[in-house]
């Protein structure tokens, strides 16, 4: 029996959580199921799609694509606090560019990605969608630093994928690709480094 249905928690600082509505718990105390994920979203069930922002360099669209999710399948009503495990259901890839003297990168971009999963709570997966309907699409990395950085399904990255914009000492727009040697693997939960030399 599902008591609470996709209840919105909010942190409010000094380790409170605040929900929107309140919690109910069986009368007769018997154990109960915690799903949750991050960010929330309008999902009536625990399986829903999720995906990735196409631009993760502003809006906090790094954060909305960052998907979490953990379980409490051991929780009792009158522990009076409901402990979760978060986990990163999406890969996390970090570009550490060195630049031409005189270049200003104004933005990197990862080429013909997949962007797409279909997630389930009750299993804690995040599978990523390849069929038909999962179109190719460019996702524009935030920087952090001097690395620019991006949340994306787990995949296999091949080929011409990586493209960077910035301007040169005269005021110029210059632009750089980068084309993978070998396939690289990303793996969820995992950061996966690039150290690209980028010349003229």
């Amino acid at each position: 029996e599902v008591l609470n249905q996709n209840v919105m928690y909010a942190y409010t600082g000094n380790g409170k959580w605040l929900a929107d509505k309140s919690i109910t718990y069986p009368l007769d105390n018997s154990p109960i199921n915690f799903y949750a994920y991050y960010p929330y979203g309008d999902h009536p069930t625990t399986n829903f799609d999720f995906t990735v922002l196409s631009d993760q360099s502003k809006d906090n669209g790094y954060a909305q694509s960052d998907l979490l999710v953990a379980k409490n399948e051991k929780a009792l009503p009158g522990e009076g606090a409901v402990s979760l495990q978060f986990v990163h259901m999406m890969a996390r890839i970090e570009v550490k560019p060195a630049l031409p003297d005189g270049v200003t990168l104004t933005s990197v971009a990862l080429l013909n990605v997949l962007t797409g999963s279909s997630v389930d709570l009750i299993n804690q997966t995040a599978t990523t969608k390849t069929d038909a309907s999962a179109s190719l699409s460019t996702i524009t990395l935030m920087k952090a630093g001097d690395v620019y950085r991006g949340v994306l399904p787990k995949q296999t990255l091949a080929g011409r994928i990586f493209e960077f914009v910035g301007i040169n000492e005269a005021g110029q727009k210059v632009m750089f690709d980068y084309t993978l040697e070998n396939a690289t693997a990303l793996t969820a939960n995992k950061i996966t480094l690039f150290e690209i030399n980028l010349q003229y």
